[in-house]
Formats: structure tokens, sequence, C-alpha cells
């Protein structure tokens, strides 16, 4: 029951699909026609800028859409974040690292995810840079499907 969430969510997919991939009905992959780059049968230099560009317009896009939402009566937050790392984008590993290292004293984090990736970045905002107390759960490394996976899915 969280139409702007869900919005967030539908947007972000057709702008992913605005510099991916799409099969046409000869089985041939190709690029949207409005997208200029091609990834490899061009620069992929220039691919990354234009797919960046795209992304960080539609976040920028967003955040303004939703900067004015009051967050005085609520007690849980739910905030979407990307992570693209060939782009460029790393929303996603800056807001963690600035909400773990936020904590006040007597506060308390409560971090639930299938895939949290503990980084020794991570690791030191909590015992080190934070005063608040953390909850974190986790996978045990049997739960996901990938666990002795080859290729690179065997190092998720």
């Amino acid at each position: 029951d969280c139409a702007p969430l869900a919005d967030f969510y539908e947007k972000l997919v057709q702008k992913i699909s605005q510099f991916s991939f799409s099969m046409d009905g000869n089985e041939k992959f190709e690029t949207s026609p409005e997208f200029s780059s091609h990834p490899y049968n061009g620069s992929i230099e220039d691919y990354k800028a234009e797919s960046r560009t795209i992304m960080q317009n539609f976040l920028k896009e967003e955040s303004e859409r939703n900067s004015d939402v009051n967050t005085v009566d609520f007690d849980t937050f739910i905030l979407p974040s990307v992570q693209m790392g060939p782009f460029g984008i790393n929303q996603d590993s800056e807001l963690t690292l600035n909400l773990l290292e936020s904590g006040e004293p007597g506060g308390k984090f409560a971090f639930g995810s299938g895939y949290f990736n503990l980084t020794q970045e991570y690791l030191s905002a909590i015992l080190h840079k934070s005063k608040s107390e953390f909850d974190l759960i986790m996978a045990h490394p049997k739960a996901n499907g990938f666990l002795g996976a080859r290729g690179p899915a065997g190092g998720i």
C-alpha cells in the first residue's frame, strides 16, 4: 500500500530499460533507438557516460520529488537506493555508510538483508564511528541458491 515506492521502482525499471538490450522478433539483441551509444559496437566510455546521465537525472528528480516528506510521525523508513558502480553511481554504499556512521548514543539500528555485504568500511563505521547499538540480520550462506554455484554467481 505504498504507491510512491511502487512508482519509484516502475520508473527505475523504465530508466534502466533505456540503456539495456532487448530482443526483437528475430531474436536479435538491440539497444533502444533513443539511446545513441552502444557498449561494444561503440565506445564503452560513451555508453557508461550516457547511462550514468540517465540514472543521475532520474535519481535527482526522485530526490527533489521526495524532499518534503514528513518524517516526524514515522518510526520506520524505506529508503530505496541504487548501486551501479560501473556507471559511477554509488548511492547505496554511500547511504549505507552514512546511516551506519550516524548513530547517536542510546540509538539502535536493525538492518535486515539476505545479501548484506559487511565490508571493512561498514564494519569500521559500526565498531568505531557510530555510538548506537546494531542488530544485523543476514541470511546464512546456505540459505541462498548461490552457495557452490559456478562462475560469478558463486561469489555472491
